[in-house]
């Protein structure tokens, strides 16, 4: 088995990488890809055969080194040519993206499905893969941990030439959608004092399931809700703008609280 690292581009970790190295020549995950203008944007991938004490450096202190442990005894082409082909993905009825997967938290929500076929799919020659991390709702309980997966499907694993371009299925999209949707929620609630996060999460779903999508009604809805957090939500007519919704909910609020 060889251990590699695929490691977020940050200011911090591409200077770390030559502090930890004389030679280590990363290659620059995007080159070879539709992604190659926008190469200073790349993961970086290293192998740590001829770079052993970087792989050291991340085991001693992960929280530095956003990224991947890969292990795979598939060749470096072979293992280059996996983790560019699932770096663009096909999802919905015609749409594509980047998936970035190399981030921990993107990692945390898409490779801790409980799916063989997903894992087998995503992971292809990697018989194993550990980060550190975790979701947006680890971090706000302040969760983040070693995650490891393992793919016994690797060793069987062959490349398909001419294969087709990456797509989500339905379990990757929700968890994809839970990360999206969780990391606004964080982005709201770290600033919220002592709620919890959970509370935060459903004051978000209530907004979602009255209609509230754009993120300013949401941030508006969030703040309304906070604010009030003893009372029931009135049901909210659906004839007027969002805006007309929110000016009434805050009315409403406002009287309900005047009354207790």
């Amino acid at each position: 088995m060889t251990f590699s690292l695929l490691l977020e581009r940050t200011e911090q970790v591409l200077e770390k990488i030559y502090q930890g190295a004389d030679d280590p020549s990363p290659t620059l995950l995007f080159d070879s890809t539709e992604l190659a203008e926008c190469r200073e944007q790349s993961p970086l991938w290293l192998d740590t055969a001829h770079n052993p004490r970087l792989l050291e450096c991340v085991s001693q202190e992960p929280g530095l080194w956003p990224g991947l442990i890969i292990d795979s005894a598939a060749s470096t082409q072979t293992l280059l040519s996996h983790l560019r082909h699932i770096l663009l993905v096909r999802f919905g009825e015609d749409r594509k993206g980047v998936l970035r997967y190399s981030n921990p938290t993107t990692a945390s929500y898409l490779f801790t499905l409980d799916d063989a076929q997903s894992r087998a799919t995503w992971l292809g020659p990697i018989s194993h893969v550990r980060w550190y991390g975790g979701t947006w709702a680890d971090q706000a309980r302040g969760e983040q941990r070693w995650f490891s997966v393992d793919n016994p499907d690797a060793e069987h694993w062959k490349a398909i030439r001419g294969q087709v371009p990456a797509r989500l299925g339905p379990r990757e999209e929700q968890a994809l959608q839970r990360q999206r949707k969780e990391h606004f929620v964080y982005q709201w609630w770290k600033n919220q004092g002592d709620m919890a996060f959970a509370q935060a999460c459903q004051y978000l779903d209530q907004g979602l399931d009255n209609g509230f999508v754009q993120a300013g009604e949401l941030h508006t809805f969030l703040a309304l809700r906070s604010g009030y957090p003893h009372h029931e939500l009135p049901p909210l007519t659906p004839s007027v703008s969002n805006e007309e919704r929110l000016e009434l909910l805050q009315r409403y609020l406002h009287d309900k609280e005047s009354l207790t």
